[in-house]
């Protein structure tokens, strides 16, 4: 009785017969195997996303040259945290002391670099020079007192319209951060310590606050890039296992197509 033919490949171009090394040598091959795994996880977790806008720009032209020279000198919101503050009796003197206390403790937060508010706004100077703020540390503590510093605070030009809205309801403040320090602790940690900051010294009061801006966008998108990575990696790795299971019938070729699928 003659043998059965062997079965031809004609697209694999000799490459399914590397199928019989790893019979031959099966230490050999589970050796490779682990070797090629243990350096795909290194790589795999030293990969990174630089989302810096000023990256995604980048070119080698005279124009971004000069924008990265002036970008130095005078640094862009590029690394701005917008705080907006919302309230309906903000400049009630419960809710603006709350606000001045959350001021304080954000400009005292890890990776902030400075901040400016409302509270910024400064009077004309004395005749020692002394520009006295708007609003004292110490809130007067007499009704017509209070409301002349927050009519003065919602009639300054600097402040109305830009630091607080127009109704009074509504108020921003800008926190720059440091870069080195959001480079070295991550912007996660960095914005989810604003974050926490503002939601115990703001919640508490009944006050919506909510952070915004380019570095808050960015670890937005970056979570949610995670996020859907993980689920598909994760879909895909089921999908695999069933298609494999269907075709082998076996769990022990299952796990090892799979396992070398994943590797």
């Amino acid at each position: 009785m003659s043998e059965e033919p062997r079965r031809s490949f004609r697209f694999s171009f000799g490459i399914d017969k590397l199928g019989l090394v790893a019979l031959r040598m099966p230490w050999l091959s589970a050796t490779i195997v682990a070797v090629l795994t243990a350096l795909a996880v290194v790589g795999v977790m030293r990969l990174n996303v630089d989302d810096s806008l000023s990256e995604l720009f980048r070119t080698n032209t005279k124009e971004f040259q000069q924008y990265e020279e002036i970008d130095r000198r005078f640094p862009s919101s590029e690394y701005d945290v917008l705080v907006v503050v919302e309230s309906p009796k903000l400049l009630s003197r419960d809710n603006l002391a709350a606000f001045a206390s959350t001021v304080i403790e954000l400009q005292l937060a890890d990776g902030v670099n400075g901040l400016i508010s409302m509270l910024s706004a400064r009077d004309k100077p004395d005749a020692n020079g002394y520009a006295p703020p708007i609003v004292p540390d110490e809130l007067p503590a007499d009704d017509a007192g209070f409301a002349t510093v927050v009519e003065r605070l919602r009639t300054n030009d600097i402040v109305s319209g830009k630091f607080l809205s127009e109704d009074g309801q509504l108020a921003l403040v800008v926190i720059s951060l440091d870069r080195k320090i959001v480079a070295e602790q991550t912007a996660r940690k960095i914005i989810g310590g604003l974050q926490e900051i503002v939601d115990r010294e703001l919640g508490a009061k009944g006050i919506t606050a909510k952070l915004t801006g380019a570095p808050v966008m960015q670890l937005e998108i970056r979570n949610a890039v995670e996020r859907d990575r993980l689920i598909y990696n994760g879909l895909g790795f089921v999908v695999g296992l069933v298609v494999a299971y269907m075709f082998f019938r076996r769990i022990s070729l299952t796990l090892i197509a799979v396992a070398g699928r994943s590797g």
